[in-house]
C-alpha cells in the first residue's frame, strides 16, 4: 500500500496541517509507538505473531516504513547531501 502525506514546507508554515496529518496516518496504522520508542514494545509482543510474522520482525517493517514516511515528506531529494544527516538512522 502506497502512503502518501502531505510535504512539510521548507520554512514550516504549514507544520500544524503536516503534524496534524502525520499523526492521523501514524494512528491509522497503530504507528505512533515508533515515535515513542527504538525497541519491540509490549503491545507488538502482546499481539503475537500476525499472518506467521513474529513481533520483532513486524516491528522492524513497521519501523522502515514509518522512517520512509516521514523521510518522504520532509526531504526534496535533488542530491546525495540530503541523506547525510539520515545515513545513521535505523
Amino acid at each position: 500500500m502506497k502512503l502518501e502525506i502531505v510535504r512539510l514546507a521548507g520554512d514550516g508554515s504549514n507544520w500544524v496541517s503536516y503534524r496534524d496529518c502525520l499523526n492521523i496516518m501514524l494512528r491509522m496504522h497503530r504507528w505512533q509507538e515508533h515515535l515513542i520508542s527504538a525497541k519491540v514494545t509490549q503491545a507488538y509482543r502482546d499481539r503475537g505473531d500476525v499472518n506467521g510474522v513474529a513481533p520483532n520482525m513486524r516491528w522492524e517493517d513497521d519501523d522502515e516504513a514509518v522512517k520512509g514516511l516521514i523521510m518522504s515528506s520532509i526531504l526534496v531529494l535533488n542530491s546525495g547531501r540530503d541523506l547525510q544527516p539520515y545515513q545513521n538512522w535505523s
